[in-house]
């Protein structure tokens, strides 16, 4: 019976270093890069005239919370705007050129 138990904590602290052990999202690609996406919180003032532009005429109303430009390992840049709109808190991603790529 005691070997039972002990089995069993065994078990439960194997799943807690497991689930503690969770990945960062910085994980390699077949040669060594880093395949993570780079967020950085930048200031509405920082975004590109183009995406700020079409960020404004897509939503004109909207009142900006926050700007996080993600970067990502091909040097592809998005900007994620966080919004209430409406009254309504809002998500949207915009590509470098402007064009909304994913509303949250």
């Amino acid at each position: 019976m005691k070997d039972l138990m002990k089995l069993g904590m065994i078990a439960c602290l194997g799943a807690a270093l497991a689930a503690g052990c969770k990945s960062d999202g910085d994980e390699m690609d077949d040669h060594g890069s880093s395949t993570e996406v780079k967020h950085v919180d930048i200031k509405e003032a920082d975004v590109p005239d183009r995406v700020s532009s079409a960020f404004k005429q897509t939503y004109p109303k909207a009142t900006v919370h926050k700007v996080e430009k993600e970067t990502y390992p091909d040097g592809t840049v998005h900007y994620e705007y966080e919004f209430t709109d409406n009254g309504k808190k809002q998500e949207v991603e915009l590509d470098a050129s402007g064009e909304v790529l994913e509303k949250h």
